[in-house]
């Protein structure tokens, strides 16, 4: 990968740029209110510009919520995404973002520090390392640093492109320019998790699920789901218990119960829900003592699914073999067959549900053989038989 790699230094000794950058730093901008200054790094030598992503991480000193970040940038137009996110073990940017700030547009030169602003704010811990991390979407962006010095030890410059890992070090810079501003009252969103990050369950039966949910200011947590019914136990921090009425098959979808504080603040927890089919039960209702030939013989059939809609939809088949080979075959609740002579018959009743799901039930019967009956034959003689020998 070829990323450039700029570094403007004026003439003169080191120590006068050090002391021009220093001139050259912007005052602290118009702060929003009740925000204050909490970390900031304003050394401006070098600077990198047309990299993918460009990050800084900082140590927060103050507790409380992060409501915007001024960067020492410049471009005649970008398109970038400005996040906060949490650190790696190894120190790097992780992929959890915790707010993020979008800005499309031009960002004056030179070397101006320019405000992004997250809403709702980022909460932040005081001693815990975060990083800001610009993704440079469209158009170009410059972000100034402080090239070789070390001008903020509770952070480091990092930069990478897509799919691409952190590099950090000395040829790219020591740290960005950059300032945190933080609201030290700002009040905070409530926590909420599900014991079960995937529920499953058998068609017709009720699926359910139970979490936990707490505020850290005390507010009184509402809860909602976004399909079914939760119920809670406490109010600024107990546990929550979910369900929803038994239903038929369905594909897997996501049921998220959201937990807000009344001050604006929500936190959703979401969990996979997914209903599965079941066979259902099929039965030969009744059947026939005895089969035999040549006499039609009567079948009834029905079935039941745990799943109430698949009750009203049946499609039913019959299907009878002798001797193992096809003999006939019907359809409906109601079935009938005549069996041609004595043999083993095998009659094979079907229910299939809406979601294609197939029960059966079979029953074996020998066909009996029913004794000819004699019949008496009359015979009527018109005319006396007359037998003459035959003469030469």
């Amino acid at each position: 990968m070829k990323i450039s790699f700029r570094r403007f230094v004026g003439r003169g000794s080191l120590a006068a740029v050090f002391a021009a950058a220093l001139a050259l730093s912007p005052a602290a901008p118009v702060q929003a209110t009740a925000d204050t200054l909490d970390q900031s790094q304003v050394l401006i030598i070098s600077l990198q510009r047309q990299i993918a992503l460009l990050a800084q991480t900082f140590t927060a000193g103050a507790t409380g919520g992060l409501d915007r970040v001024s960067l020492a940038s410049d471009s005649d137009f970008t398109n970038i995404s400005v996040t906060i996110r949490t650190v790696t073990a190894t120190g790097t940017p992780s992929g959890t973002i915790l707010g993020t700030s979008n800005f499309t547009g031009s960002l004056v030169c030179c070397r101006q520090f320019h405000d992004f602003y997250f809403n709702p704010a980022v909460s932040i811990t005081a001693g815990t390392q975060y990083a800001i991390v610009v993704t440079r979407v469209a158009g170009g962006f410059t972000w100034h640093n402080s090239s070789v010095f070390d001008a903020y030890p509770a952070g480091q410059l990092y930069v990478s492109c897509s799919g691409c890992a952190w590099f950090t070090g000395p040829s790219w810079g020591q740290d960005f320019a950059f300032k945190t501003w933080v609201t030290t009252n700002v009040n905070r969103a409530p926590a909420i998790g599900a014991d079960n990050a995937a529920v499953s369950v058998a068609e017709g039966s009720a699926p359910t699920n139970t979490g936990t949910f707490a505020d850290p200011d005390g507010d009184t947590v509402a809860l909602a789901a976004s399909s079914g019914t939760v119920t809670r136990t406490g109010t600024s921090t107990g546990t929550w218990s979910w369900t929803a009425p038994a239903s038929d098959e369905a594909p897997s979808q996501t049921v998220t119960i959201t937990a807000s504080d009344g001050q604006g603040n929500s936190t959703p927890a979401s969990f996979s829900l997914t209903t599965t089919a079941v066979a259902p039960a099929a039965r030969i209702l009744t059947d026939p003592v005895s089969i035999p030939e040549g006499t039609p013989v009567p079948f009834t059939g029905g079935a039941t699914s745990p799943a109430a809609a698949d009750n009203a939809a049946w499609i039913y088949g019959w299907n009878v073999t002798k001797d193992g080979r096809a003999y006939t075959s019907g359809s409906g609740a109601s079935f009938s067959f005549t069996p041609n002579d004595e043999g083993t018959f095998i009659v094979t009743f079907t229910a299939t549900d809406d979601g294609g799901m197939v029960g059966t039930d079979s029953q074996t019967m020998i066909g009996t053989n029913v004794a000819p009956k004699a019949a008496s034959i009359s015979v009527t003689q018109s005319a006396p038989l007359v037998i003459a020998s035959q003469e030469s």
